[in-house]
């Protein structure tokens, strides 16, 4: 974990933390937002280019976050390296998403699967391991933003979470 309490960490931070502590993985959660409030639904996303018009959108916005600028060379080399763990990272995005939506729909059933996604997120850019990043809801819909307050949501989208981990997990060792 980057943080225990709620201050803001940048995305250069948290990569950075990441690559300190010899992380297996990269998981950043999120709250998304859109300008249509009637937007629903949970998502999963590791680093490739965009698959789509919304992701590029979504990608866009949360990397305006980012105070560093990535130079072309910088981008080059940041993505042959990121190549790397492109195929781990779908594989566990693909194990997260699976487990958020089979344990959500049965506790939640109006939950939309948004499904698997790619999209070029800095935060994802320099983990050095296999990254996803989870939008866990629309914190701009007002019914899914009553859910993200809530406790026993909360609770159960980092159990999710964790079974879609301890999936991806065993597929790795049983290819060792």
């Amino acid at each position: 974990m980057t943080r225990s309490g709620d201050k803001t960490l940048s995305l250069e931070a948290r990569d950075s933390f990441a690559v300190k502590k010899n992380a297996d993985l990269f998981i950043s959660i999120h709250a998304n937002a859109s300008t249509k409030r009637n937007m629903s639904g949970i998502e999963t996303y590791y680093l490739n280019n965009a698959t789509d018009r919304a992701a590029q959108k979504l990608a866009s916005r949360e990397n305006r976050a980012s105070k560093k600028k990535v130079s072309d060379v910088e981008h080059i080399l940041s993505t042959m390296l990121q190549n790397v763990d492109t195929v781990e990272s779908r594989k566990l995005a693909i194990k997260v998403q699976g487990s958020l939506m089979k344990r959500m729909k049965k506790k939640y059933p109006g939950v939309k699967n948004r499904k698997v996604r790619s999209a070029l997120f800095y935060v994802l850019v320099g983990a050095k391991c296999p990254a996803i990043l989870v939008e866990t809801s629309f914190i701009s819909n007002p019914r899914e933003e009553k859910l993200l307050r809530n406790k026993y949501y909360q609770d159960h989208l980092s159990i999710a979470i964790a079974d879609g981990v301890k999936r991806y997990m065993r597929t790795q060792s049983a290819s060792l």
